[in-house]
């Protein structure tokens, strides 16, 4: 399969089983300002050959099979950090649910303070982080209004009518 059917078969799959999660941690006793995590994943029932894809094609691995409420085993494969925000900006010219959750995340990487240490760090950064996970977990529940703009930087507004060709 050629690379751009590959990642179209695999948005395909996000698009239907996967999701797009922004989850907010205080890393250690103490610390201040809370670090947000992004993250990509996709579950299916095990065994799945499109998770293992999927895994593959974006350097992830497949977890270990759990079981459901139902009693099923389910196959996953989750990546975050740089791996996530590289499969978002990779798959987003072929998404077509969840588009504007594959913004959000490369907004909330893009926000997100890089420095290392305790630098100090301004309210108003931890205020728009929280803003835009917000946004996606409203995107990621169905709440979101239908026609109100995403908080995304101008750079990332084109991304919306961005296509595989």
């Amino acid at each position: 399969m050629q690379r751009g059917q590959t990642l179209a078969y695999l948005a395909g799959l996000l698009d239907g089983d996967g999701y797009f999660k922004v989850t907010r941690a205080y890393r250690t006793p103490g610390t201040v300002h809370p670090y947000y995590a992004t993250i990509v994943g996709v579950a299916q029932l095990w065994p799945s050959e499109a998770v293992g894809t999927f895994a593959s094609t974006i350097e992830g691995a497949v977890m270990k099979p759990q079981k459901t409420s139902a009693g099923r085993l389910m196959a996953r494969c989750e990546v975050q950090g740089s791996k996530a925000e590289s499969a978002a900006r990779r798959l987003l010219p072929f998404l077509l649910v969840k588009r504007d959750q594959a913004l959000l995340l490369l907004e909330i990487a893009r926000t997100r303070p890089h420095e290392r240490g305790r630098a100090r760090r301004e309210r108003a950064v931890d205020d728009e982080m929280e803003s835009l996970r917000q946004a996606l977990s409203s995107l990621h529940s169905g709440s979101w209004r239908s026609g109100k703009p995403l908080p995304v930087s101008p750079w990332l507004k084109g991304y919306r009518v961005l296509g595989p060709e």
